[in-house]
């Protein structure tokens, strides 16, 4: 079985990060007065150096001094993240359609379930295919060592150095890394020998499996 990573992997996070934070800057800009060009591009440089798994928003309100409460913002977030994949959906790589075909392959994703599964679902109805997929709330935990080994996952397909590869190395699992989307920037090297990917390809297209 070939487990495959969703955000990033099959499409670029950007899609809808860039509209969604213009979005969010403009909000701060009338309630704090800072400029929103300050504010986006804060918030794309930490998302891209720092992975959305970081406290984006705790950061830009420390980072900026606002009096922003970034609750509010996470909540704003995801409001405007979720009416974006439901109006315009998710646009794949190319090659991920014809992975995404394939029996053997499971979409395994991280995040807040119900927000994972506004995706899968764009996907679904865009590209009128079913996914098979499994969402978990944190890729490093040791209980999803059991997910593996019940479907006998032979290739694990991510881009995040920082929490794909982990696990299935572990595992003694093929993991391959693509270098698209957000975090294209960040070098394996950033992190230590246990958590880098076997190999690692420029995008889809460069797979033969």
């Amino acid at each position: 079985m070939i487990f495959i990573d969703l955000d990033n992997t099959l499409y670029n996070q950007e899609q809808y990060l860039k509209p969604v934070f213009r979005k969010i800057a403009k909000v701060v800009q009338r309630e704090s007065g800072v400029n929103q060009r300050v504010v986006y591009e804060y918030l794309m440089r930490t998302a891209r150096t720092k992975t959305m798994h970081y406290p984006v928003f705790d950061s830009l309100v420390e980072g900026l001094k606002l009096d922003v409460d970034p609750k509010g913002l996470v909540k704003l977030y995801r409001e405007l993240s979720t009416e974006y994949f439901r109006s315009k959906g998710v646009t794949l790589y190319k090659g991920a359609l014809d992975l995404l075909k394939r029996e053997d392959v499971v979409v395994y994703t991280e995040g807040r379930r119900e927000f994972q599964e506004v995706k899968i679902r764009s996907i679904e109805e865009k590209y009128n295919i079913k996914l098979n997929y499994i969402v978990v709330e944190d890729k490093l935990n040791e209980e999803n060592v059991k997910i593996f080994k019940e479907y006998s996952v032979t290739v694990y397909i991510g881009d995040d150095v920082f929490r794909d590869f982990f696990v299935p190395n572990r595992l003694k699992i093929l993991t391959v890394r693509t270098l698209t989307g957000l975090y294209r920037g960040i070098p394996n090297t950033a992190v230590g020998e246990s958590y880098r990917p076997k190999i690692t390809v420029r995008n889809l297209n460069c797979l033969s499996i």
